[in-house]
């Protein structure tokens, strides 16, 4: 049936399967595990590649980022608390493959250290509003559909009760080389060495 554990049709998994069949949700999520060595939540999606960059060393500017095809905020609708639990029950296996990996992601990030999560985030939010500024030349890059010259870029619209943004490029714009934010050393040094002044830290209290 349409709309239904569509994660769990991704995966290869069964997506008919009842909400009673707890059983299978527990397999098929295990299934899952060892197939991959990490899940991110899109969610806690800067955090997810906070764990990402660490687990593949990676400096910090490796992981900057876009959003793209993002709704409005006027396009977005809150759900009751009924409407969730018949969605959750709906998708049954989907909703425990999200509980599970979820619990997994942020008792991965407890270990590196929350503030060390926290500020690292901070470093790659500074580094993603600067390449912002590089590349749409200090401009508001987001536009609706509408506003959108270039018939390339403009985003898909599903419906017209919803509205999808995207980016409009500057004509004149150079391509000069992008660095990140300027702090004095490179971004992932200063992520590397704030997390382990907090470790030395929890060494002393121990």
């Amino acid at each position: 049936m349409y709309a239904r554990n569509t994660l769990t049709f991704d995966l290869g998994g069964d997506k008919d399967r009842p909400a009673s069949d707890v059983a299978y949700a527990k397999s098929f999520t295990a299934q899952v595990e060892k197939t991959f060595s990490l899940v991110m939540i899109s969610e806690y999606f800067d955090e997810s590649l906070i764990l990402l960059r660490h687990l593949l060393n990676w400096d910090l500017e490796d992981i900057v980022y876009f959003k793209l095809n993002m709704r409005t905020e006027s396009s977005k609708q809150s759900l009751n608390p009924q409407l969730s639990a018949k969605i959750r029950n709906w998708n049954s296996v989907d909703a425990y493959l999200f509980d599970h990996f979820n619990a997994s992601l942020w008792r991965q990030l407890s270990a590196l250290g929350l503030d060390c999560v926290s500020r690292e985030v901070q470093l790659l939010r500074q580094a993603q509003d600067k390449l912002m500024r590089t590349c749409f030349a200090g401009q508001t890059p987001l536009r609706s559909a509408a506003q959108i010259k270039n018939k390339d870029l403009r985003p898909w619209q599903p419906n017209g009760k919803v509205d999808i943004v995207g980016y409009e490029l500057p004509s004149n714009i150079s391509l000069g080389a992008w660095s990140p934010p300027e702090c004095g050393q490179n971004q992932g040094d200063i992520a590397k060495s704030w997390c382990k002044r907090k470790e030395r830290r929890e060494d002393l209290r121990t």
